[in-house]
């Protein structure tokens, strides 16, 4: 096997196989469950505040301690979604760009499936209804079709 030949193909393996684990890794780890444990940031922040209130009231003054605003959590769900749509397209782009350019077909091909089954995985229940709307019209049009022979 020419491995120049058919390095777009390649790449568009490489894209699917990233695709589709990014696209079934969150169904494997299932939900990440939240903890109580605090991060570093939020436990010195704690700190911090209480030393200053301990401070002020021994003192006798009066200062009002603004809270330190959490960090926002990393939503890694939306960041598997998004990366497995966008490796899933680029791998199907990627096996339409070998095909064409009449790379070995059985690479072309696992490209484009490999992309698709990530987008599939992604977006299932958008697939089923796809699918389903197709074969209702695919239904409705050999009826229309079958008449006129």
């Amino acid at each position: 096997m020419d491995y120049k030949k058919n390095a777009v193909g390649l790449a568009g393996i490489a894209a699917g196989i990233i695709a589709i684990f990014t696209a079934v890794w969150p169904a494997w780890i299932g939900e990440v469950s939240q903890s109580d444990n605090r991060t570093m940031v939020q436990s010195a922040a704690d700190k911090e505040k209480s030393f200053w209130e301990s401070f002020f009231s021994k003192t006798g003054s009066e200062k009002n301690v603004e809270p330190i605003s959490e960090p926002t959590a990393i939503d890694w769900k939306k960041i598997f979604k998004i990366t497995a749509t966008f490796g899933g397209f680029l791998a199907v782009v990627l096996g339409i760009l070998s095909f064409s350019s009449r790379e070995d077909i059985r690479i072309s091909g696992s490209a484009i499936v490999l992309g698709s089954w990530a987008i599939a995985v992604d977006h299932l229940i958008m697939v089923i209804v796809a699918i389903g709307l197709a074969f209702i019209i695919s239904l409705v049009l050999s009826k229309l079709h079958a008449g006129t022979d």
